[in-house]
């Protein structure tokens, strides 16, 4: 923004009221849905993260994960201020939400769009980044950080000469990474397009910038590594090798690019939104314009050509390139696709942006109907937005569930202590009530001895102040726990058992039959064979059974 452009004092104040609100909406929304039910395994990893981060754990010295490692040290963070409890976590997830509101706007005003519908866009993002999961997760924390890593890429391109803010953009990603490989590492080639490789001289200057940052971040993981002590050959097998083997897995049924693409339009469509075919189809007719400026301008005027079809392209191109991230990862992600979008009323906004820009460069005469087209892009996103709150936030469908209202106010009065803001609903298929899953937590405080859960609750070991035992953040096979062929099987059994011996386990608590991904006892037979060598009574609570293994 040139200093010419730059608004008021009375403007600026105006600017700040209203970002304020938009992130005061972002922490209200979240913290309405994010209450709301209960989903076991998905709503248990990054609260278990965080107790154990909090407890002195540390990952790949005392337990393992394939990503989730920011999240989780931030859940230990407000654990720390506010209690273990589930009213910290959601307020984790809600600020988040809140900032991620106004970082759209934000961007969106730096980039042209008028103040109102940059807000419109930014309330509408808080609509899906968080509340569809509504509690801290990875997969919200690693396009948090690739969208605050190309926003500020986005700035250091405008910005006068090579900025600064380069040497900013890679730890910033290295974070997002951290949290989940992917969306992150669609991330990478936005931020490359947005270095100015025409302008030599400050191209140069912001890849140097670029691999100072990155060497940063590099160092500061392999410091971390080193002084708390992590296990290289355990950081090799489950962030690299098992992630790899399943990315592999993911990708196998695509193995070539139109059929990956025609799975990304299959899978936009189905969540209903139109605002990705409006994306898709702005792109295309920015391209079909910027090659009619560009066949114009050929001759005396090419240069003069060449820089209007830049300016013309470069926020359609950009908001391709968001909605590119969120349907990569819908690709390859396994979990609902209502998780993958929240960049889409972002790149919604860029087009709208892009329109604005049009309508003040051909003036009032030719750019009003300009403007009837942006109203009609606020009209879409308003109608993609009242429809996801109404058929994903409201019904907690992510969480594989229809949540009622009344079955909450029912449950209220038999919650556990910690729980006491979740208003309780669990998946249909899992069947336990409140009252047991209190009666469970309360038994397993008072008893004297440490538990070992199998089961996906493993928000049980925060509730109950006592350490999580599992080698694994969660049981996901092939990602977290070996397969029985592979031999890191037995190396995983071999610390498993290290860990009931050396923490004094008392109990093996089962949940009903199985786990969600089909773990029993059976599924670590040197386990079995010792809670069998072992076992001296047990008791149940609905379908938990707490296996009493004696004193240790």
């Amino acid at each position: 923004m040139n200093p010419a452009e730059r608004p008021g004092r009375s403007a600026r104040w105006l600017r700040r009221a209203a970002l304020l609100l938009l992130g005061l909406f972002g922490v209200a929304v979240s913290l309405h849905y994010g209450r709301r039910g209960y989903m076991p395994l998905d709503q248990s990893i990054v609260f278990d993260g965080g107790w154990r981060i909090l407890s002195g754990q540390v990952p790949f010295r005392d337990y393992h994960a394939p990503n989730g490692f920011v999240p989780a040290v931030m859940q230990a963070a407000w654990f720390a201020v506010f209690g273990v409890n589930w009213f910290a976590y959601c307020l984790h997830a809600a600020v988040l939400n809140g900032l991620f509101a106004v970082l759209v706007a934000r961007l969106l005003v730096r980039l042209g769009l008028n103040l109102p519908a940059a807000v419109v866009y930014g309330a509408l993002s808080a609509l899906v980044f968080v509340p569809p999961m509504g509690v801290p997760y990875m997969d919200q924390y690693a396009f948090f950080f690739s969208f605050l890593g190309i926003a500020l890429a986005v700035c250091a391109r405008g910005a006068e000469g090579a900025s600064p803010r380069w040497f900013v953009v890679p730890p910033v990603l290295a974070l997002a990474a951290l949290s989940k490989q992917i969306p992150s590492i669609f991330a990478v080639p936005i931020v490359l397009a947005c270095v100015p490789w025409t302008r030599p001289r400050i191209a140069g200057r912001a890849v140097a910038y670029l691999a100072a940052g990155s060497a940063l971040a590099c160092a500061f993981v392999a410091a971390v590594v080193f002084l708390y002590g992590m296990d290289l050959g355990r950081l090799h097998t489950y962030f690299v090798r098992l992630p790899s083997a399943e990315g592999e897995y993911r990708t196998s049924f695509a193995p070539t690019l139109p059929a990956v693409f025609e799975r990304m339009r299959y899978d936009g469509r189905r969540v209903g939104l139109w605002s990705i075919q409006v994306v898709h189809l702005a792109f295309a007719l920015s391209l079909l314009a910027g090659f009619v400026v560009w066949w114009r301008g050929r001759g005396a005027g090419r240069a003069e050509a060449r820089v209007r079809c830049v300016r013309m392209l470069g926020r359609p191109l950009l908001a391709w390139g968001l909605l590119l991230v969120c349907l990569g990862f819908v690709l390859l992600t396994s979990n609902q696709l209502e998780l993958g979008f929240p960049l889409v009323f972002a790149a919604l906004g860029l087009v709208h942006a892009a329109l604005d820009a049009e309508r003040r460069r051909l003036g009032p005469a030719t750019g009003r109907w300009l403007a009837v087209a942006g109203i009609g892009l606020v009209a879409v996103g308003l109608r993609d937005g009242i429809r996801f709150d109404r058929d994903v936030d409201r019904t907690r469908s992510v969480n594989d569930m229809q949540f009622s209202e009344a079955a909450a106010d029912t449950a209220a009065p038999d919650l556990a202590p910690g729980l006491e803001f979740m208003r309780w609903q669990i998946p249909p298929v899992l069947h336990y009530g409140p009252a047991q899953f209190r009666d469970l937590v309360e038994f397993l405080r008072r008893a004297r001895g440490n538990f070992l859960l199998i089961s996906d609750a493993s928000i049980v070991y925060g509730l109950c102040g006592k350490p999580s035992i599992a080698p694994s953040l969660w049981f996901h096979r092939g990602l977290l726990v070996p397969l029985p062929e592979d031999p890191a099987f037995e190396s995983y059994q071999d610390e498993l058992m290290a860990r009931v011996d050396s923490l004094a386990v008392r109990f093996v608590v089962l949940e009903a039959e199985h786990t969600w991904m089909h773990y029993t006892l059976a599924s670590f037979p040197k386990l079995e064979a010792y809670v069998a060598a072992k076992r001296c009574g047990s008791a149940h609570f609905g379908p938990f059974e707490v296996i009493d293994l004696g004193a240790p």
